[in-house]
């Protein structure tokens, strides 16, 4: 049975000081860097995008289509009957995006109202 004794002190800083172990790496003091938002695709990156992954998987999955919602700009996926050509399934779905569209409507609306 190990066993193992430490003691730590509050600094004046009010931090603990942190031990440091043998092969392990200590972390830095220094606050974190803040964080990095993520990129928004333009509308014809997400169109090349979209089409790229549509050849791709048209020879393993032809039921399976990808586009972009031209009102929104949002990517969708569709599962499609191949006898029929009717759509299975959709994600999002249609509510979703009448939904996001309405919602985005409604916060210009507050944005608007905000400034006048």
């Amino acid at each position: 049975m190990l066993n193992i004794a430490t003691t730590t002190a509050v600094s004046s800083q009010g931090e603990l000081p942190v031990p440091a172990v043998p092969g392990v790496a200590q972390a830095s003091s220094a606050p974190p860097a803040a964080p990095v938002a993520p990129r928004q695709a333009s509308a014809e990156e997400l169109k090349r995008i979209s089409d790229d992954l549509q050849q791709r998987a048209s020879a393993v999955a032809p039921e399976l289509r990808f586009a972009v919602d031209s009102s929104s700009g949002r990517t969708v996926i569709q599962i499609t009957d191949q006898s029929t050509d009717k759509v299975i399934r959709q994600i999002p779905s249609e509510e979703a995006l009448q939904i996001s569209e309405d919602m985005d409507r409604f916060q210009k609306g507050l944005l608007l109202n905000r400034k006048a």
